[in-house]
C-alpha cells in the first residue's frame, strides 16, 4: 500500500508501477494485513455501532441497548396475545425444516479399496507408533 501511495505522490504513471507480487512477499503482507485489520476494528465502540447498525424490523437493532428494552421485552410478552399465528409457530414448532433423508454410509473398514493412496496399512502404522519409533519407517515416504 505504501509503494502505491509513494508513486501516486511523486505522479508516476500507473503503467510504471511495479508491485512485488513474489509469494513471500504476499504472504508475509497478508498476515500484517490481517492483523492491522483486527486491532483496526477490535475496539469496543466500533463493534457497538456495527451491531446498532444492524436493523431487526423496523423497531429495533441488534445492539443490547436495543434488545434489552423496555419495548422489546413487552413486545416479547406479548405476542400470545397480538401475535397469535407466530404464537401458534413458536408452541408447536412449525417452523423447523422439513426433515432430510439420511443417507446410508457402510460402516468404517480397514479395507479402503486403494482410495487413500497408500501402500501403508492401518496395522502397520499402529505398531509403529505402539512401538514409540521416531524414524520414518523405509516402507514410508514423505
Amino acid at each position: 500500500m505504501s509503494i502505491s501511495l509513494t508513486a501516486k505522490k511523486s505522479r508516476c504513471a500507473a503503467s510504471t508501477l511495479r508491485l512485488d507480487t513474489t509469494l513471500p512477499t504476499l504472504r508475509e503482507r497478508s498476515v500484517q494485513w490481517l492483523l492491522d485489520g483486527y486491532r483496526d476494528i477490535n475496539k469496543l465502540e466500533i463493534i457497538k455501532q456495527a451491531f446498532a447498525s444492524c436493523h431487526a424490523g423496523t423497531l429495533f437493532n441488534l445492539s443490547f441497548e436495543s434488545l434489552s428494552s423496555r419495548n422489546a421485552l413487552q413486545r416479547l410478552r406479548d405476542v400470545q396475545r397480538n401475535e397469535p399465528d407466530l404464537w401458534e409457530q413458536i408452541v408447536t414448532r412449525q417452523y423447523q425444516l422439513p426433515e432430510q433423508r439420511a443417507i446410508e454410509e457402510p460402516p468404517f473398514t480397514d479395507d479402503t479399496g486403494g482410495a487413500d493412496g497408500s501402500d501403508v496399512t492401518v496395522e502397520a502404522v499402529a505398531k509403529h507408533i505402539s512401538d514409540g519409533d521416531q524414524d520414518v519407517p523405509a516402507i514410508c515416504s514423505l
